[in-house]
């Protein structure tokens, strides 16, 4: 009874994330997108930001291209920034889930149902000073800033 009730919950937008390029030619996201578009459900687009989009590429309505060049900063904090960015610029829902050019789905799947990395709150604060810290307290940060919600679940 409880999967019927979550199978009603609004389609989610799915945040992809990209860098330069990859030496596979980026392979990696045409593979991640053909398996969203065969296996995926529960979704209403893709949103891919990168500073280059593969030429192979179509937008469509469900998969928007965004070209945004990338910030001067370190790997770990581009990533979070193209997300900040998007859910301060373009109309992401308030659930979404962040993918990579290297998730691939198998079988379908309900992209409701994917688990979060960090199961509880997402602090805003640590007293830890790695980099992975701080990416947490910095996400921590924008998705207070934008109303959304920092309880993962």
């Amino acid at each position: 009874e409880e999967k019927e009730k979550k199978n009603y919950k609004s389609p989610i937008d799915i945040l992809i994330p990209l860098g330069m390029g990859s030496r596979y030619n980026n392979i990696e996201i045409r593979m991640a997108l053909r398996s969203i578009e065969k296996y995926l459900y529960g979704y209403r687009k893709v949103i891919v930001i990168s500073p280059k989009i593969p030429d192979f590429l179509v937008e469509s309505s469900k998969l928007q291209l965004i070209q945004k060049k990338e910030d001067r900063c370190p790997a770990q904090s581009r990533v979070q920034r193209k997300i900040e960015w998007a859910l301060r610029n373009l109309d992401v829902t308030s659930e979404f889930a962040y993918w990579n050019d290297d998730f691939l789905v198998l079988q379908p799947f309900d992209v409701r149902e994917t688990r979060n990395y960090i199961s509880g709150k997402i602090a805003l604060s640590d007293k830890e000073t790695s980099g992975w810290q701080e990416t947490k307290r910095r996400t921590g940060q924008i998705l207070n800033n934008n109303n959304k919600s920092l309880y993962m679940y």
